[in-house]
């Protein structure tokens, strides 16, 4: 089994979505870039053809979305297609995704630029870690900035203050399978 990360930004500048790709190089994982600027970042059934494009298989490949604003309609989209067909999601980490019902059978982690968009994102998937960016930031730049951003970490178990990179790297430590 291989592990992928799949990175599926919103309506955002191109190069956010691949600078973003850039903090994930130390994973043992293939990380591949959903093209926003080809296909609409809420379309799923583009984002499962684009993952068997490139030779991703249902039965070979575990599966990790990491999607901002309109793209976690996507993710969430694709990851319950790619689970119908057989393929295995690990988890959905799902960045300002505000109003996106998050129903899914794998485990979706929110984090959010402000307070307000945490509980209002989080009310779907209760327990299963968030994080919420504090002092508030844009929304852009919960997406564009992880290494300079603050917050807390909230779980079932507690609440920690922790930096947005940092949450990331304790989620993706969490899934990924060597």
């Amino acid at each position: 089994m291989h592990n992928t990360i799949v990175i599926c930004g919103g309506f955002n500048p191109t190069n956010y979505n691949v600078n973003f790709a850039d903090f994930l190089w130390d994973y043992e994982a293939n990380i591949l870039v959903f093209p926003t600027e080809k296909y609409a970042p809420y379309d799923s059934l583009n984002i499962v053809n684009f993952l068997q494009e490139n030779s991703l298989s249902f039965n070979e490949n575990h599966l990790i979305f990491i999607a901002f604003s309109a793209g976690v309609v996507g993710a969430l989209g694709a990851g319950r297609l790619w689970q119908s067909k057989g393929g295995e999601v690990l988890s959905l980490l799902a960045f300002d995704g505000w109003g996106v019902p998050l129903i899914a059978d794998f485990p979706i982690h929110c984090l959010s630029h402000d307070i307000f968009t945490h509980y209002s994102s989080s009310f779907w998937v209760k327990n299963q870690g968030h994080f919420a960016a504090y002092p508030t930031v844009s929304h852009q730049d919960i997406w564009r900035s992880p290494l300079k951003i603050n917050g807390y970490y909230y779980s079932e178990k507690e609440t920690k203050k922790i930096t947005e990179i940092d949450f990331i790297n304790t989620i993706l430590n969490h899934y990924i399978k060597y």
